[in-house]
This record gives C-alpha cells, sequence and structure tokens, in this order.
C-alpha cells in the first residue's frame, strides 16, 4: 500500500510542477526579485522538505519506516492540515495500529491545539479505539474553548454520551447549553434532546412523552432530512430506540431517490419490517423495489436473512434460489440453499442440490446424511455417515478432518439407533465421547442409551449426572435420571427423579410420550395404581 501511495503522490507532484515553465517564474532572472524568507516561510520550506524526504525514503527498497514517520509528523508539525503528508503518514501504519496512530496525532495536537479538523479528527480516533470517555473530555475541552458556539462540538458530544449510557453526563451538558437557546434550536441537537429522554425515561411519563413527540415531528417536518444524511440516519436512529415504525417508515420513503439506492437506506427499512414482524409486507416492497432490477448478491443475501429472521422461509429460499442463479459455481450458496430447502422438508430438491458435491464437500456429505435421516431412510443415511469418516480420515485437508468431531459421531450413533444396531450406536457414542467428554447433550444421549439397554448402569448415571450438573432443569435429563435409577432398582430416587421431571415438564408446557411411559412404569414400581394408570392413559393419547 506504501509503495501505491508514493507513486500516486510523486505524479501529482509532477502535476503541480509542469505548469510553472508557463507562468513568468522561468523568464528571465532580472524580471525576478528574491525577497528575503521571513520565518514562517522558512518553517513552510522545512516542512515541505521533511514531506519530500520521506517520498523519497518510501520509494526505497526495505524504507525505515520509523524514519518515514518521523520525517511526515515534522511536516505535520508546522502544516497540520496539509492532506497529502497526512494520508502518506496514515497510510504507513496497518489497521490494527490504532494506539501509534493516536500517539502521533497528538503530538501534532500539541503542538497546534487550535486546528479543529485534526482535534475532530484525534476524537474519531478515540471512537474506534473503544476510548469514548477519552473523547468526551476532548470534545468537551474544545466545545469550552469554543464557547459552545458550534452545533457540531455539542451534538457530537451528546451522542457520545447517550451511546455509553452516560445519561447523566448529557442531561448536565443539555442544562448548560440551554443558556445558548439557539444552539439547542440546531436540528441535530434537537434530536439529541429527544434520544436523551427517550433513554433517561424507561416509563415515560405524559410530559417527558410529550416533550419527545414536539420534538420528533418538528424534525420530521424538516427539510434538512432530505439534504443531511447525518441528520436523517440518526433520526432513524433515534425512532428505532423510540419503536415509532410508522414515523420511521415516513421519513425513509421520503428520503431522496438517490439514498435509496444505499445499502444504509435499505439496512433501515428492513429494521421496520422486522421489527412489526411483517414478513408480507417486506416481500410487496421486494417486489414493488426491486423485482425487476439485477440485485446485487449483497442485497439479495440481506433481503433473506430478512426473510428468514421473519420466519417467511419461502420468501428466504426464494431470494437463496436468485443468489444461486446468480453464481451457479458458488459452494457455499448452494449449501446454504440445501440446508433452507431441508428447513422446509424439502428434503427431495436439498439432494438433488446437493449431488454435484457429494465427492468433494464435507458440509455437503453431512447434509445430505441430516436429509437421510430426516426422510427415515436409516441405510443411506449410516452409508453416508460411514463415508463421511473414510473421507475425513484419508484427508489432508485440516477443514476436513476438522468436520469430524463430536456431533457428526453422536448423529451418525443416533441414525445406527435408530436402524435397530444398538452396538454400532453404542461403539459410535463412546468414540464422540473420547472426542468431546463435557458435552451435556452427549453425555445424556450416551447415558440414557446405556440404561435403555441395561448396561454398565452406574456409568450411564455417571453421565446423566454430568449433563444435569451443567443443565438441571433440563426435561430430557431429568427423565433420564429417573429411568437410570429405575433400571438400577433404586426405586424411591427414580419416584422422586421423575416427579421433578414431571414438574419441569409442566413449568414449560412440554409434553412427551416417552416421558409419561417411563412415568407409568415407575408409579407402579413404586405402588402407586391410580397413577400409574393415570399416566399409562397420557401415554396413550
Amino acid at each position: 500500500m506504501l509503495k501505491q501511495s508514493v507513486i500516486y503522490l510523486l505524479a501529482f507532484l509532477l502535476c503541480l510542477c509542469l505548469p510553472l515553465a508557463g507562468n513568468g517564474l522561468c523568464a528571465d532572472e532580472a524580471q525576478y526579485e528574491a525577497a528575503p524568507l521571513s520565518e514562517l516561510d522558512r518553517r513552510e520550506a522545512a516542512a515541505w522538505s521533511n514531506f519530500a524526504r520521506a517520498v523519497y525514503l518510501a520509494s526505497e527498497p526495505g524504507a525505515d519506516v520509523k524514519q518515514l514517520r518521523e520525517y511526515l509528523k515534522a511536516c505535520l508539525l508546522e502544516l497540520p492540515e496539509a492532506k497529502l503528508p497526512m494520508f502518506l503518514l496514515l497510510g504507513s501504519f496497518d489497521e490494527s495500529e490504532k494506539e501509534p496512530v493516536l500517539q502521533i496525532v497528538a503530538e501534532i495536537l500539541q503542538a497546534n491545539p487550535d486546528n479543529r479538523a485534526l482535534n475532530l479528527f484525534y476524537v474519531d480516533g478515540l471512537v474506534a479505539n473503544q476510548q469514548s470517555e477519552e473523547a468526551c473530555a476532548w470534545l468537551y475541552e474544545l466545545g469550552t474553548r469554543e464557547n459552545w458556539q458550534k452545533p457540531d462540538i455539542a451534538a457530537r458530544l451528546l451522542y457520545l454520551h447517550i451511546a455509553a449510557g452516560r445519561l447523566e453526563e448529557a442531561g448536565s451538558l443539555i442544562a448548560k447549553l440551554r443558556r445558548h437557546k439557539a444552539l439547542l434550536q440546531q436540528p441535530l441537537l434537537r434530536l439529541m434532546q429527544a434520544w436523551h429522554l427517550i433513554k433517561a425515561n424507561s416509563d415515560l411519563k405524559p410530559k417527558a412523552k410529550r416533550r419527545i413527540e414536539a420534538l420528533l415531528e418538528s424534525l420530521a417536518q424538516l427539510e434538512e432530512l432530505k439534504t443531511d444524511q447525518d441528520l436523517f440516519y440518526k433520526t432513524c436512529a433515534v425512532l428505532y430506540d423510540y419503536k415509532d415504525w410508522e414515523r420511521m417508515q415516513r421519513i425513509l420513503n421520503q428520503a431522496p431517490e438517490a439514498w435509496k439506492s444505499e445499502p444504509a437506506w435499505l439496512m433501515q427499512k428492513l429494521l421496520v419490517f422486522e421489527q412489526q414482524q411483517d414478513g408480507e409486507g417486506l416481500y410487496d416492497f421486494y417486489q414493488k423495489r426491486y423485482a425487476k432490477q439485477r440485485l446485487h448478491p449483497g442485497v439479495l443475501s440481506i433481503l433473506g436473512h430478512s426473510f428468514y429472521k421473519l420466519g417467511s422461509l419461502t420468501y428466504a429460499i426464494e431470494m437463496q434460489e436468485l443468489l444461486l442463479r446468480a453464481n451457479p459455481q458458488a459452494e457455499g450458496e448452494r449449501l446454504h440453499l440445501a440446508l433452507l430447502y431441508m428447513q422446509a422438508r424439502e428434503s427431495k430438491k436439498a439432494l438433488a442440490l446437493l449431488a454435484p458435491l457429494q465427492n468433494n464437500s464435507m458440509r455437503a456429505m453431512l447434509l445430505m446424511a441430516n436429509l437421510y435421516s430426516m426422510e427415515k431412510d436409516y441405510a443411506k443415511a449410516l452409508a453416508q455417515f460411514k463415508k463421511i469418516v473414510e473421507a475425513a480420515s484419508k484427508s489432508d485437508n485440516l477443514a476436513d478432518m476438522g468436520q469430524l468431531n463430536s456431533g457428526v459421531y453422536a448423529s451418525y450413533a443416533w441414525n445406527a439407533l435408530l436402524s435397530g444396531n444398538v452396538e454400532m450406536a453404542l461403539k459410535l457414542y463412546a468414540q464422540a465421547y473420547k472426542l468431546d467428554p463435557e458435552s451435556a447433550e452427549l453425555c445424556n444421549s450416551y447415558g440414557y442409551t446405556l440404561a435403555d439397554e441395561n448396561l454398565q448402569l452406574p456409568f450411564a448415571e455417571e453421565l446423566i449426572e454430568k449433563a444435569l450438573a451443567q443443565e438441571p432443569d433440563n426435561v430430557a435429563y431429568l427423565d433420564s435420571r429417573a429411568w437410570v435409577r429405575y433400571r438400577r432398582q433404586k426405586m424411591p430416587e427414580a419416584l422422586q427423579a421423575i416427579l421433578h421431571c414431571i414438574e419441569e415438564a409442566s413449568r414449560g408446557g412440554f409434553a412427551d410420550r416417552e416421558i409419561w411411559e417411563h412415568a407409568e412404569k415407575i408409579f407402579q414400581a413404586n405402588g402407586l395404581e391410580w397413577l400409574a394408570e393415570l399416566y399409562g392413559w397420557k401415554a396413550a393419547q
């Protein structure tokens, strides 16, 4: 990046020099009277001399970046508003080097404390470096020096305080600014006052609400909302916090057409539809605005994500189909669409879509295994899982090897169990447990299977207790505890466990035939015939 910047700078400087021959400066020396340089001239010349040194140094292979920055800093100490040296200086840092950038800008500011642009640049740097309080302190000092004559400083300071939840500080500043009545009437400051009232009053009282409404409605009528993008998007953000979807929608609809082609505007529209839980409204908006256009993949992806969040799976699939049509070779898009088909219970479509990837994509193979399982074709599911294990074992690709985790073995085991191959299932659960002995779900599945088969009961109970230690109110795990105790002939403990399970199931509205069957047997074993009959009846329903 540094080399490219230097080439651009040298080309630019050359362009500046070319006109000199025609402007009289190269005429006869007698026509040009040299005047002594002032101190200001000398300092400016020295500054540009340092810049020239930096440009020359940057063009050399293996340039000393530290020395380069020193030259540029020396230039900017005298010429803080010079854009080219600042551009080259910033280009010499990586994005991760925020602290050194701030340090060098602070040194330049120390020599030029009244340079407004540099002050605001420094504040932005502090905010980007997660130093909001320091940024606010700097802005407050700058505002005080300017006697709060400029609305942008006050608005920026209020914004940072409110965004960080420092509402008391924001309130104090608003009170202080009341001495500058004209200032508080500025649109951005009116907006910040409304936002402060919204944030400071979780339970809005009529007086506060009337004040907020007055401020927001006065803003909604302003022509500045159609010319000032910062005011426009900040207004949308405040209306979002206020949950005023109707007014937010109105302001968005009144935006200039040029803004409506920007992703930021679309994101605001989607937020409104999502908050209103209006999937049909969003699709109607899509049909009217975008259906006849060839949309950028990023826009289709955003729309698809919103439809998915709204539970509009059919429309999410439509967006994903368009994405894949635009780029049929994209494996990620194909896999995502197959996953959506799977969620829509369209297994055949998903399997057909994955067929071209079935021999060279581990993720595709895993999806296909789960699709066969969903179709209750356990023979094909087991064959697919076997293929996955063999492929991952032979692969040198770390990503492929990483796919072969405890979850894959647990799914493989579950399908073996459903196919009736208990011995295979237990071996696979054991393999999964070796890979992830802390997984609560795996511990429960493995422990319950052992208990159901009356095998290694002490170990089975240990596994189930391990799962419950992580999720003590999980109904499925509580049922497993009751069942393993029943299998171990610990009837009073089994009774206590099944009662706890039934209580949690009732609380969560959870109903499962297997739990009622277990309850019937445990109540019967404890001599509670009438309860056994009741839960036998529930299980039969």
